[in-house]
Order: C-alpha cells, then structure tokens, then sequence
C-alpha cells in the first residue's frame, strides 16, 4: 500500500489510523473511498480445503498464482483503463528527462487526481491479490506439512518393517541350518542301524514286483 502511503502524506487519503492523534486530520482527509478487505477464516479453511485436493493431484505449486502479472491482476480486479488511456505505469514509461510534467499532462487532457485514482485502484488491486496469495501459500505450506509429516511416519513405519523382514530372514536362515543338522542326525542314525543291520543279510533281497 505504497501508494496509498504517499496519498495519505499528501492529505489526498486516509486509512482512518491515528487520525484522532492528528489535528485537524478528521477534516482534511476526505471520506475513504475503498475498503481494505481481510482474509477470513473461512477463506482460508477454503483455501487448505483446495490446496489438500491441489496437492493429492500434484498441481498445488502450479496452481498457486505466483506467476501472476500486475496486469493479469488488474484485469482480474476489473480495474479498467481510464478513458483517456493514461496511467502512472504509461505516464512514468513515456516520461522523458525535462519534461514538464504539467505541460504533459495538459496536452493529453489528463487529470492529475485521476491518475491518482487509478493508481490507487491498481495498488489496492495488487494487495488484495497479495492477500489473496498469501492464504494460498499459508495453506499449501500447512497441508504440505501435514501430509509430509504423514509420509515421513509412513517412511519409517516402512523401514521398521523392511528391518523386521530382514530380521525374519536371518531367522529363517538359522532355522533352515537347524533342521539340516537335526536331518543329519537323522541321516547318521539310518546309516549306523543299517550298517548293524547288512551283514545279516545272507541272500539278495527279495523283489518286488506289481504281479
């Protein structure tokens, strides 16, 4: 609100702060003509309503509107060009060193006090879209936050199990070892009693067949 700063210093406006501190200022500042709006709480609930969805999609950063132009803001705001099709922006682009600005003025019919209105239209214009960019950003941060911190316990709930399968591995693995020395044993054990058990056998062991 630069501008509106320099148009209070000027007593062309006020913002109806401290003015009961200043003399005089109650009758010298002239009736406020654009109301300064505020972020509500259901704006912003809106808005981190809108950026959980943008965010799930992948578009939240994208969507954000940090790209904007002041004109893109203007157009948006339908401030309009005045009819005489100047503008401070115009004024201070085709102003040349030496000019004399009043003179200038004069030849395109221009009014000062309406340049200054525009650009007041234009700079409350671009701190509404300033506000309006602000909640979004505030609520991409919050969501983002919320839902990285869900990710990040996910992460390690992940890793927690990732080292218990790895843990079962090895387990599986000595438990494999285990048996394959109890088979062994086993095997051991067959080979001892038919070793005890051949040299009984005097004659070839009867066949079998499916008759």
């Amino acid at each position: 609100m630069k501008l509106g700063r320099l148009l209070e210093k000027l007593g062309l406006w006020s913002d109806g702060v401290d003015d009961e501190k200043k003399p005089g200022a109650a009758e010298k500042a002239p009736e406020k003509k654009y109301e300064k709006r505020t972020v509500s709480l259901e704006s912003l609930r809106a808005a981190r309503a809108e950026a959980a969805q943008e965010i799930a999609s992948g578009q939240a950063s994208a969507r954000l509107g940090l790209e904007a132009t002041p004109e893109q803001i203007y157009t948006a705001a339908k401030v309009s060009l005045p009819e005489h099709g100047w503008t401070l922006e115009r004024l201070g682009r085709e102003l040349k060193p030496g000019d004399d600005l009043a003179l200038v003025l004069a030849e395109h019919k221009v009014a000062p006090d309406s340049l200054l209105e525009d650009g007041f239209k234009r700079d409350q214009a671009l701190d509404m879209f300033e506000q309006h960019l602000e909640a979004k950003v505030e609520a991409f941060v919050t969501e983002s936050s919320r839902q990285a911190t869900e990710l990040e316990l996910q992460a390690s709930e992940l890793q927690a199990r990732a080292a218990k399968l790895r843990a079962e591995q090895d387990e599986v693995r000595a438990r494999l070892e285990k048996w394959r020395v109890s088979k062994r044993a086993a095997e051991n054990e067959l080979e001892r009693v038919a070793g005890l058990v051949a040299p009984l056998i005097s004659k070839p062991a009867p066949k079998y067949t499916d008759n």
